[in-house]
């Protein structure tokens, strides 16, 4: 059960609390962390995500929202040890991560990526409900895009994740 809203975790639910709760405030507190693009990806089209959450019913929403929505390519892992198996075959153009996750972590499991040469560039994104000014600022490393809170609106979860790739202010 939700602590927040108080109803069973289940897609309809988030969806629904998502859409008559939260919209308007998740979009004034994502966090960005750099205010211009990347040269890396200055001319590079956001195709493929691997998406880091071990929450099931998240992982879901979040997928389909990501691929119904965004167009875009994306591989899930249940855990950080996962996507270490999975990201020399996948090679994505952005890693987007939970925070929290059992084991590791999803700054440990992107410093552990980032120890893979031809991904210590890669671009990151947190989406997390932990969203505090402190806790945030723990976030921000090199090549972390920013953060998105959770829970977040299924139907601009895209738009946010492009909005942060190119640098724009929101």
């Amino acid at each position: 059960q939700c602590s927040e809203c108080q109803t069973t975790r289940s897609i309809p639910n988030i969806l629904e609390f998502n859409r008559h709760h939260r919209i308007n405030e998740l979009k004034s507190t994502k966090t960005m962390f750099h205010n211009k693009p990347l040269k890396s990806r200055s001319t590079t089209e956001l195709k493929r995500i691997l998406y880091i959450e071990d929450e099931p019913d998240i992982q879901t929403v979040a997928q389909m929202a990501l691929e119904m929505v965004g167009g875009f390519t994306v591989e899930v892992c249940d855990s950080g040890a996962e996507a270490l198996e999975k990201v020399d075959t996948f090679k994505p153009d952005l890693f987007l991560l939970d925070v929290m996750m059992p084991d590791l972590t999803g700054p440990e499991t992107l410093v552990k990526l980032r120890e893979k040469i031809q991904f210590s560039e890669t671009p990151a994104i947190f989406m997390t409900a932990k969203i505090q000014t402190h806790e945030i600022g723990e976030y921000e490393a090199p090549f972390v895009l920013g953060v998105i809170p959770k829970p977040f609106d299924p139907m601009s979860l895209s738009e946010e994740l492009l909005t942060l790739w190119k640098g724009e202010k929101p």
